[in-house]
């Protein structure tokens, strides 16, 4: 992957998503797992990514398995070999392992926009310290400027 490469988490999160479903592939060999992850950039952190990879990956492939139990079982079945409660219930873990991968999926579109959130939230607070340093430097400039500074040394008194 091109973490290893040298480019970094900051990198690969600005890579355009070509690249970065190339790369993702280059590591995984599923195009759709890679186009999922690519599109849930960008990753807060490298454990984030890998969490949100290790997910999406375990749902795919209980996904896979109960799709290939069904199947199996269901050629058991026309052979009178196996109950039609079993394949109802391989039928019924498979469309769960379905969802399970649909809910994946959901989790890293919803990391995606709280990161998009989270970054016009910075973007924000970044304007409001910028903000407070002008206001700060404006009453420094005015403090400057209530100083009251005679023409001439001496000392002012009353004469008698």
């Amino acid at each position: 992957m091109l973490m290893h490469q040298g480019i970094g988490l900051d990198g690969f999160n600005a890579l355009p998503r070509t690249r970065a479903v190339h790369a993702l592939f280059e590591c995984c060999c599923s195009v759709m797992w890679a186009q999922k992850m690519a599109d849930a950039r960008p990753f807060a952190s490298r454990a984030d990514l890998v969490a949100r990879a290790a997910a999406l990956t375990q749902a795919r492939a209980q996904a896979d398995l109960a799709r290939a139990e069904v199947e199996r079982y269901g050629k058991l079945a026309e052979q009178g070999w196996v109950s039609q409660q079993r394949i109802q219930t391989q039928r019924a873990t498979a469309q769960t392992a379905a969802a399970s991968v649909q809910q994946a999926q959901a989790a890293l579109v919803a990391e995606q926009r709280t990161a998009g959130v989270l970054g016009s939230t910075r973007q924000q607070s970044v304007a409001a310290v910028e903000q407070a340093r002008a206001v700060v430097e404006q009453a420094r400039i005015a403090l400057e400027r209530t100083v009251i500074r005679a023409p001439v040394a001496g000392v002012v008194g009353a004469r008698s």
